[in-house]
């Protein structure tokens, strides 16, 4: 694995994945990133071929990670969509409660599950696999309402690991937007951001924050960091990401 350029930056900047409107108690708990102390597992962190493998974009939502994972897909690369939007979309066509604004407890077991599908699943492709947020995500959920993280989310993020370096996109109030799904305002956005620098922190890994730049200059340096992590199984040529890709909107 080649060095990466340690570039943990400024988090206190910074689909509706972890966000949404305030849960059935009316609250989201209110902290910034400094303000919890981050302890490495006291578990030694073991890496191997699969998991290093695994590369996590995560950050806050509306921070343009989707449009980023969807730019390494078209070029090529194995990805593995959020799992928070597509269970929201899913349980408002049945009318379940598995929701941020519904039943949160649920709605982050929900996710636990698929996420960790995703990640049995991935070790089908060869090569790296790039991911719109991981199992440790849920960990950062549980910091953003305020609960008590229970024991078997953080079996789960101890167990399940990924690459060590984990990709961060930052908040960018000028690409920032709300969508059907996504309701939070750019603060609850803030928020999340600093819960999940708290909860990879936590669990043993180092963040890179991605440039606030257009999704060619994100995927260049995706590109770049990520150049030496591969298997040596022979893949097909990827073409370049596309130059008239611009505002890297999530």
């Amino acid at each position: 694995m080649r060095h990466f350029e340690h570039t943990l930056g400024d988090h206190s900047d910074q689909h509706a994945e972890l966000g949404g409107v305030s849960p059935a108690n009316g609250k989201i708990h209110s902290w910034r990133a400094e303000e919890i102390t981050c302890t490495r597992q006291q578990t030694p962190v073991r890496e191997d071929n699969v998991s290093s493998r695994y590369i996590v974009i995560t950050g806050g939502p509306g921070a343009g990670k989707t449009t980023l994972i969807d730019s390494l897909r078209r070029a090529g690369h194995a990805c593995v969509d959020e799992a928070g939007r597509q269970i929201i979309q899913d349980q408002l066509s049945i009318g379940g409660q598995a929701l941020h604004t519904g039943d949160s407890r649920l709605f982050a077991e929900v996710m636990l599950s698929w996420e960790i599908r995703s990640y049995r699943q991935a070790s089908q492709h060869p090569g790296p696999v790039f991911f719109d947020r991981a199992i440790p995500d849920l960990v950062g959920y549980y910091l953003l309402l305020g609960q008590s993280v229970p024991a078997h989310v953080t079996a789960a993020a101890r167990l399940f690991r990924y690459h060590q370096r984990v990709f961060i996109a930052p908040p960018w109030p000028e690409i920032y937007t709300t969508d059907s799904e996504r309701h939070q305002d750019f603060a609850e956005a803030v928020r999340t951001h600093d819960a999940m620098v708290a909860a990879y922190t936590q669990h043993g890994y180092e963040l890179s924050t991605l440039p606030r730049s257009d999704v060619g200059s994100r995927f260049q340096f995706i590109e770049q960091q990520t150049a030496a992590i591969d298997d040596g199984s022979p893949r097909s040529p990827r073409p370049s990401c596309c130059a008239h890709e611009a505002a890297a909107a999530d």
